[in-house]
């Protein structure tokens, strides 16, 4: 355990026992994992010959998502580019739900009202995009963050007219699920939570900063 970082067969761990991945499949699943990192994901990830990967805690935000996006049926080459297109999304996301549970320190316990709010990806998966008509425009993909309180009407609005499909992540159940790794450290998840907000919250003002350089 590096501080709030996490070396590769700890999240490895992490993921398979979230995912209930046989033990005869884990080897097949560390592929599944490394084949991101070969396609340059997640960003700023550092690989060095001989030495364990180390995720920082965004880090193990986008593995995450990527394994669920993974587990939804989509392939790593679609997840890549997807996640590279969208940044800011993903970023609110994780931002919004880090902050949630920063609040509810115990996290999804049984009962109304006890709850943090839940933060969602929403995105079309699109999986057969390479065999679409050229009518169909990749950079119009749906990818969006809602909340529990606009995910229904993003569902209803989204999946009527030109689609019936959506796929959905909860991006505050991912990061509460990694709490157990970090509960026997005094602080420690706090301390997770926190560097996630702030490199949302960094990824944000730099996407924002490229949409008014283009709008100038």
């Amino acid at each position: 355990m590096l501080g709030v970082d996490l070396p590769f067969a700890e999240m490895a761990k992490i993921l398979a026992a979230i995912h209930e991945i046989d033990s005869s499949k884990i080897t097949a699943f560390h592929s599944r994992m490394k084949n991101l990192h070969r396609l340059g994901f997640p960003n700023e990830l550092k690989t060095v010959k001989g030495r364990p990967t180390i995720y920082s805690p965004y880090q193990q935000l986008e593995m995450g998502l990527a394994v669920e996006m993974i587990e939804l049926g989509l392939p790593p080459e679609k997840i890549v580019s997807l996640c590279r297109k969208n940044q800011m999304a993903i970023a609110a996301a994780g931002a919004f739900a880090a902050r949630s549970l920063l609040e509810f320190k115990n996290g999804f316990q049984d009962g109304e009202g006890q709850n943090p709010r839940s933060y969602f990806i929403l995105f079309d998966p699109n999986a057969l995009a390479d065999m679409k008509n050229n009518n169909f425009d990749v950079d119009m993909e749906l990818f969006i963050y809602a909340d529990e309180k606009t995910i229904a009407k993003h569902v209803v609005t989204n999946t009527t007219g030109g689609s019936s499909r959506l796929s959905a992540v909860n991006i505050t159940s991912f990061l509460d699920l990694l709490a157990p790794t970090y509960a026997k450290y005094p602080g420690e998840f706090r301390r997770y939570l926190e560097a996630i907000n702030e490199k949302s919250q960094e990824i944000c003002d730099v996407e924002l900063r490229k949409l008014e350089d283009g709008d100038s």
